[in-house]
């Protein structure tokens, strides 16, 4: 048999394990995938053998024991293929760390199910019968669209507090409810969540804020308490705050995914927050709601160990959303600077969320998208003059140079200089009237 493709590769372990006298079965998120329609991003594998018996069954040379502890090892597929994580089923004991059983024992599959976090987590599927085998009730849970916790949730949020935050995630992306005895556990530990590493929460918050469903998403946030555990900063007990949530909230909703989607909606839910606090009448002092808004991030990049990356994209919205704010009152020397910038899509997006509760104009959007359309060679042409040549021509080196160069460039995206030429005429203009000064 193939095993190019996951699902064949994931399909012939199954085989090699029963034919070696064992139960395996597909297990956890594949299968709820694959009974939702969609194609899984890979399989993982729930066995009655033991590591050592898996081991011996693949080889030691494709095998890796990642998890052995905890009865994970990885079987390895080729490129197209992938891996695949066979685990050995087992019941786990106490999570006195909040997130891993202090012993596991290998048991059987229907407790191995009893110990997973919800219902539709909780399925397994053999591909040789072709037969789904529920011990949890997630097929109807599955149907009738709802993330519930697999027997007590306050047992199982007490093991692995980020499974809080999980429902959460699994709510948002599949579009379901979570069931009422399971959103009341997690507001009564939603506190505990401060716990979870910054690092687990900031992966669950990107699945959460990468949705199509994102709005939903900050709003069973809100529901559940975590948010405000999570983003101690967005205080939203104050009325018009809290309304203000709701609009943003309403908007999300409407936004098209794009790429930084966790960096684009924490930006106009903050900027929505900081807009609404500090505009004077008409008036929005845009300076400071900017500054307030670079220490807000700077806490959530630190809080959620958030990349490089992450960084760039706030402090591309730091820097570069006052020039969107007045697109269409800047001259094109002071606008054009912005439109080349890094991670200007993400900018526009999160001024086109603000748009919508009118703290800045559309037409301001709209012509900044326009001119992203112009050719490059219009958009960003290349200098009239480098500092090599101004250097080769006899110009002194020093400030002056970068000085004279920078107004040069601001003349050229004006029009005001528009060939070679011109630009060594300015240039001997300046020169001479430096020298005369001297």
């Amino acid at each position: 048999m193939s095993q190019s493709q996951p699902a064949e590769f994931a399909r012939w372990v199954v085989e090699r394990l029963s034919q070696a006298g064992h139960q395996a079965l597909w297990a956890g998120g594949c299968v709820r995938d694959m009974l939702l329609g969609k194609s899984p991003k890979d399989y993982d594998v729930a066995t009655s053998a033991t590591p050592e018996k898996v081991r011996e069954i693949f080889g030691t040379r494709r095998t890796i024991p990642v998890g052995v502890a905890f009865g994970v090892i990885t079987v390895v597929g080729d490129k197209t293929a992938g891996n695949v994580e066979v685990a050995t089923f087992r019941c786990d004991g106490g999570y006195s760390d909040g997130r891993h059983p202090d012993h596991v024992t290998f048991s059987n599959a229907e407790q191995d199910a009893q110990r997973r976090d919800f219902t539709i987590n909780g399925l397994f599927y053999d591909p040789v019968r072709a037969q789904v085998i529920d011990y949890v009730g997630g097929q109807s849970d599955l149907q009738g669209g709802l993330v519930r916790a697999i027997g007590n949730p306050v047992d199982r949020f007490h093991e692995d507090h980020l499974r809080m935050l999980r429902a959460i995630r699994f709510a948002t992306v599949l579009d379901f409810q979570i069931e009422a005895v399971t959103i009341a556990a997690i507001q009564d530990l939603a506190p505990r969540i401060v716990t979870v590493s910054g690092e687990r929460v900031a992966a669950e918050m990107h699945r959460v804020l990468n949705s199509c469903h994102r709005g939903r998403g900050l709003e069973l946030l809100d529901q559940s308490g975590l948010l405000r555990h999570l983003l101690p900063d967005f205080d939203l007990s104050r009325p018009l705050a809290r309304h203000t949530f709701g609009k943003t909230c309403q908007r999300l909703h409407q936004l098209p995914v794009t790429s930084h989607g966790l960096e684009i909606t924490l930006s106009i839910l903050a900027l929505d927050q900081l807009l609404v606090s500090q505009r004077v009448g008409s008036l929005i002092p845009w300076e400071q709601v900017l500054v307030n808004f670079s220490r807000q991030m700077e806490q959530v990049v630190r809080a959620w160990k958030l990349s490089n990356e992450s960084k760039s994209v706030f402090r591309a919205v730091t820097t570069h959303l006052a020039a969107v704010v007045q697109a269409s009152r800047l001259p094109w020397s002071r606008l054009q600077p912005t439109l080349i910038a890094p991670n200007i899509a993400a900018v526009l997006a999160v001024a086109e969320g603000i748009a919508g509760s009118g703290f800045m104009a559309m037409e301001d959007v709209t012509l900044c998208r326009h001119h992203l359309t112009r050719p490059i060679i219009e958009l960003n042409p290349p200098p009239l003059l480098t500092g090599d040549e101004l250097r080769a021509g006899g110009m002194p080196q020093g400030p002056l140079l970068g000085q004279w160069l920078a107004e040069l460039r601001r003349l050229q995206l004006d029009a005001v200089v528009t060939s070679k030429a011109a630009a060594w005429d300015w240039v001997h203009a300046r020169a001479k009237t430096t020298s005369g000064k001297e």
